[in-house]
């Protein structure tokens, strides 16, 4: 998948000496609940950005692909979060996928965090993905020390099990697809937050 915001890239230790992601772990078990599978996941990358980086770049860049060609902004207000001040934007984007109308909330100091939270209201996915009913995002990227940033990136995903598909080989594939894509999603954010900070 094709996702920018919602999981928001490729999980490798060896893609850039100065990106180096870790392990996988639940926010929420996998589990399958009235025909649905849920399940949560997090990551976290260290990024080493040139001399200079500067989270206001970063922040651009996300209003830009909220921003992009194709993509429907329903409204745009202020809005704080964790008590940092930023915009809250109700976006529907055109995604490979489909369609996915979410509120999307972006918010920082300016200095040592940036946040960025994605929630879904409407997925409208062709092919496998049609199945995919929830999904959401959430991006933390915070200043360790000087030009060192730790990127944290969570999803949260609600599939609804196809006709005829067993039960069993639903919650294995889910897991297994839902791993894969955060590998390969946390990776790219970070290689493109660096490229961007």
């Amino acid at each position: 998948m094709k996702l920018f915001f919602l999981f928001a890239f490729f999980f490798s230790f060896n893609a850039l000496a100065s990106v180096k992601c870790g392990e996988q772990t639940y926010t929420q078990e996998p589990v399958i609940r009235d025909g649905k599978f849920s399940a949560g996941v997090v990551a976290e990358c260290s990024i080493e950005g040139a001399a200079g980086s500067d989270l206001r770049k970063v922040y651009s860049y996300f209003i830009a692909t909220i921003n992009k060609e194709g993509n429907i902004v329903h409204s745009e207000v202020p809005a704080t979060l964790r008590g940092y001040p930023g915009t809250k934007y109700d976006v529907t984007l055109a995604l490979d996928e489909g369609r996915l109308r979410n509120t999307n909330t972006i918010v920082s100091d300016d200095r040592d965090i940036l946040i960025n939270n994605s929630i879904s209201s409407k997925v409208e996915f062709s092919g496998f993905a049609k199945f995919i009913k929830q999904l959401n995002v959430s991006i933390t990227l915070s200043r360790v020390n000087g030009e060192v940033f730790l990127l944290r990136l969570e999803n949260f995903t609600v599939v609804k099990k196809p006709p005829l598909v067993p039960t069993g080989s639903f919650f294995s594939v889910s897991r297994d697809q839902l791993l894969e894509q955060h590998k390969k999603k946390v990776q790219k954010l970070a290689e493109s937050i660096q490229i961007n900070l």
